[in-house]
């Protein structure tokens, strides 16, 4: 009887996990890295810590595409 109550109440839960699971496609799942395509202007500031002496600033742009069937996003920082 304690299994089948225990059956009962798992069931459930573990049910609407595999449920929403399948809901996300596999062209939905990349749709984020489809957004950080093209070329980027980015900027760092590394602030003085124990391992820098001193403020440094970096600026420069980063080219990121979509490589083997569009599988991996490839960054490249120039």
């Amino acid at each position: 009887m304690k299994k089948l109550l225990l059956i009962i109440m798992i069931f459930p839960v573990l049910g609407t996990g595999y449920l929403n699971a399948q809901k996300l496609s596999k062209n939905d799942a990349f749709d984020i890295l489809t957004k950080w395509e093209g070329k980027w202007k980015n900027s760092a500031v590394f602030e003085k810590s124990v391992w820098i002496t001193e403020i440094t600033q970096t600026r420069g742009i980063t080219e990121t595409n979509l490589i083997l069937s569009n599988n991996y996003l490839e960054n490249n920082g120039l």
